[in-house]
């Protein structure tokens, strides 16, 4: 039986499977998965465009009807977004902290995905879109969707600071805004 990790990760690793090396040190601005937990996909179609940006979306499907999907976004870095927000996270919600990640655990999370992305698999590696997106599907189970805007990079052996709100998550980590994640 696949688990609802399993599910999800075999759609990255169809986005994986579409990676361009010049694309090496281009960082995920944005991710996106809807889903039906637990309601696993029988085929896969995959859509890659490549612009000034890199939109990659992989759709599984049940008896040809959408199941699930996830799709990112890539941003270069010379139009990467600064995100100011009005109110911070501190001000509004209850922190949690979690332990940092090993350098280990990302590089092992890339194997298991395919990603050659040398980011997530070099000497001091950043914690991969995907990682990130695990991790927080692991804590925060039970969502049929989740949308998550990447700021700053999430370093490994670094501890990081969660922030909780009814709907959304703020990861910070050194005084950086590194993620927001939305859900329903």
């Amino acid at each position: 039986m696949i688990t609802g990790i399993e599910q999800e990760r075999i759609l990255m690793k169809h986005l994986c499977g579409v990676w361009k090396p010049e694309w090496a040190h281009i960082w995920m601005a944005e991710l996106w998965w809807k889903g039906n937990p637990g309601v696993f996909s029988d085929s896969y179609f995959v859509d890659c465009r490549e612009k000034k940006l890199i939109y990659m979306k992989v759709q599984g499907m049940k008896r040809e009807k959408r199941n699930e999907e996830l799709c990112i976004t890539l941003m270069p870095d010379g139009i990467r977004a600064v995100h100011n927000t009005e109110k911070t996270a501190e001000q509004t919600a209850k922190p949690v902290c979690w332990a940092g990640i090993s350098a280990e655990e990302i590089r092992k999370h890339s194997r298991i995905l395919g990603d050659h992305n040398t980011l997530h698999t070099g000497k001091d590696p950043l914690a991969g879109g995907f990682f990130l997106f695990e991790m927080i599907r692991q804590h925060f189970p039970g969502h049929s969707f989740c949308h998550i805007r990447f700021y700053h990079a999430v370093y490994a052996s670094e501890n990081f600071l969660v922030f909780c709100e009814e709907d959304k998550v703020y990861v910070y980590q050194k005084q950086h805004l590194c993620l927001i994640v939305f859900w329903r």
